[in-house]
Order: structure tokens, then sequence, then C-alpha cells
């Protein structure tokens, strides 16, 4: 753009342009793919890009995404409201904090920021000319494929994908797309020596991982693609090989439920062999009860052997159900199941102990998921520990995760054996 030509002029009028990222202010290739370690600025040049085009091209919609919806507020949106207010743009745009959505008055273009996890409300957006992924490492393939088919027809002005993240594992799909040089893609390296303006203080955090933590000097620090996200995954073994495209056979129907009013949730899975696990179906339902949920089981699965398992607190009271009968008292009346047909834990294994017993099943046993369980394959993805190595919710419901391990703890039970 030709006001920034340089960041010395961008440093006197307080605006932070680095020159390593300036030429692709000019780049129309369809996917621009930056990545690289922590504080390198890829996040503040993306967002003064995509301002640049709102302010000078008229009829934009740039969905600006993240693949969780509750870390747009301080992320995605807050990184455009900071640069608006840098760049001097304030008064020409409306903000809609509650929708995340900025307009520009004279252009009338727009920028709306929203998680992928809102399908309703990305379906609602028509005539989007744009997008960007913040963080698309957090992003399947298929959720990238469908949202490339979310542009469509010819626009007045180019059309362009725009993805950042940290390389954390050399075996994400996003490293094969970048190998495997798609036609109309530029991608960029960057580390925090490549920004201008970062604070001493900052660049001393990211050295001292060089004494402390290799994997992450590589990853945060050098940008080299590393497996960093292992460190702290509740499910560290996971693969992308677990995911598989199944179908039911004449067995007995596992049906894991975690109790909770929004959502309800439950997977169900079959015991092929005594060493293996299909999971097939996931079932979500939300502001529900424990009678919507076993009716939509009859509706479904009528006439199939049933074996339940799920959430021990479910043996408890509840006042969410009629005659505050526990959950599972519920079950096997409305499901008419019988005493034999429950395998259920008379308290819950700790988090610590049920991470060891699933990343070992992982290994030693044959899980496989099918691939439209997305959001159970989402939570086990993404799952992570906190610093009690105990889940962290903060991002993620994860309830199919807790379905998941009730469903490994009650099949493989034995299997901590082998990691003790």
């Amino acid at each position: 753009m030709e006001q920034f030509k340089s960041s010395k002029q961008a440093k006197q009028q307080k605006i932070r342009i680095n020159d390593h990222f300036l030429p692709y202010f000019e780049n129309t290739d369809r996917y621009l793919v930056f990545y690289g370690g922590a504080g390198s600025g890829k996040s503040v040049f993306i967002s003064q890009k995509v301002l640049l085009r709102t302010v000078s091209e008229e009829g934009h919609k740039f969905l600006c995404l993240r693949k969780v919806g509750k870390t747009i507020k301080d992320s995605v949106f807050s990184e455009f409201r900071e640069r608006i207010i840098e760049l001097g743009l304030f008064n020409q745009f409306i903000i809609n904090k509650s929708e995340h959505r900025f307009i520009h008055i004279h252009t009338k273009s727009e920028i709306l920021c929203t998680g992928l996890d809102e399908p309703e409300k990305i379906k609602s957006i028509s005539g989007i000319t744009g997008m960007w992924l913040e963080e698309a490492t957090e992003f399947d393939q298929e959720d990238f494929d469908q949202l490339k088919l979310r542009i469509r027809g010819e626009k007045k002005h180019y059309v362009q994908f725009i993805l950042s993240f940290n390389p954390v594992s050399e075996d994400h799909w996003l490293k094969k797309w970048i190998d495997n040089n798609p036609r109309d893609l530029t991608f960029d390296v960057s580390t925090y020596h490549h920004n201008l303006f970062l604070d001493e203080d900052y660049k001393n955090v990211l050295e001292d991982f060089k004494n402390n933590n290799s994997l992450y000097y590589d990853v945060y620090v050098l940008a080299k693609w590393g497996s960093i996200d292992k460190t702290d995954k509740f499910l560290f073994l996971w693969n992308e090989d677990i995911i598989a495209d199944l179908e039911y056979r004449d067995l007995a129907l596992w049906l894991s439920f975690d109790f909770n009013v929004n959502p309800m949730t439950c997977i169900v899975g079959q015991r092929i062999d005594d060493n293996t696990i299909h999971i097939l179906d996931q079932i979500r339902l939300n502001d529900s009860s424990i009678y919507g949920m076993t009716d939509y089981i009859k509706a479904k699965y009528s006439n199939r052997s049933i074996i339940a398992t799920g959430d021990a607190t479910g043996r408890n009271r509840s006042g969410q159900t009629r005659d505050k009968r526990s959950y599972w008292n519920i079950i096997k009346k409305e499901l008419n199941l019988s005493n034999a047909q429950f395998k259920i834990r008379s308290v819950n294994l700790d988090h610590v102990s049920s991470r060891i017993l699933c990343n070992a099943v992982i290994e030693h046993r044959t899980v496989k998921i099918d691939r439209s369980c997305k959001d159970l394959i989402n939570d086990c993805r993404y799952a992570k520990i906190n610093d009690k190595q105990k889940l962290d919710k903060s991002d993620m419901g994860l309830h199919f995760l807790d379905t998941f391990r009730y469903l490994l703890d009650a099949n493989f039970p034995e299997i901590l054996k082998i990691k003790q």
C-alpha cells in the first residue's frame, strides 16, 4: 500500500508495519499462508491487509475465523479493533461488539469474526469475498474444503484465503498441503526476528525456551515444524489413522453417556473383538433432558442389543428428572435394560489415570472413529491438560471426549497394567 513504504515511515506515524511483510500487501494469490514462530507479527500484518482492503475496496465481506467461537472476542476481533484505532480509522467504522462485526461507513465493506463451531451463523452469511483462518492448525482439512465452497462466482475484487499458524506438528495436513505446492499459493515463514516492534521482555521469554523446552524453541522461536502439541495433549498418541469409514455390524451397541443439560451427549460404539472397538455415531442434544436422549435412541436404534456405560455421577438422584430419579435409572427403564447391560464404575477414573488408559489403548489396541463423528474427533485432536494434569475445558466443553474416556475404560480396564 502506498502509504506504508517502510517501517521507518510507519514508526513516525506510530503504525507497526514490518518490512518483511510489505510485499504481501499487493499479493493477490488465492491462498496466502503465514506460518512461523511466536511474536513474528503475522496476525498484526494480516489484520492490516484486510483492513486496508476494507477501506479501499467496496462490497467486501471478509469472514475471519477461529475454530472455537469463544476465542474470537480476545483474538481476531480484538486484533482488528486495535488496528483500527492504531490506523486512526475508528470514526470510519461501525463496530458491533455483540456480533463481532465491523462495517466501513464509506465502502460498506464488512469484516465478520466468528467461530467454525457456529455453523448456522456462517450459513446465514452470503456474499463472502475473502477469509482469514487464524490458528489454522485448529481446523481439519474437511473444514477448509467446506469453507472454500462458501465463496462462489465472480467477484469485483480478487478472492483470497489467508491462513496463519504456528507449525506445531509435522504430521499436520497443512504441512502436506504446502509441501505439495498447490497452484496459486504463496507462503511465508517468519520468526520474532522479523518483528521490529517486539519488546525485549518477550524476546527473552522466547529465548529462554532454548534452555528449558527444546520443542517450544524449535516451533515458537525457530519456526520449525514440530510435534509441540504432544507436550500437553490429553491424547498425545492420537493419530489421523484412527478416523475411518465404518459400518454397523450385527453386534451389540455400546452407548456411552455424558450427562449435561446443554448439551447432553452420547456416542455409539461396537466391540469388534477383544482388541478392537469402533465408534460409529455421536449424539448431541442441546437444551435436552435424559428423556429426550432416550427417545432419540429408541427411535434410531430400536431392536438393537445395548450395553450402557458413561459418567458414574449419573447414579446420583437428579433434580433434572421426574421424581428426582438417577439418570441411570431412567435409562434402564426407558430403554428396557437389565442390570447386566450396564458397565459403570462406582466412581469415575481420575483424569491422570484416564489419560494413561486412553493413550495406552490407542497404542496397544485398535480404536477407529467414523469420520462423521466430527465433534468427537475434534475433542480428541485438540483436548489439552492444565498444569494440574487435568483436562483443560476452558475453550472446549469436551463432552464427547468424556464419553470416549468412559467407553475405553469400560472396555479395556486391564490396559492400565501395561503402563504402570
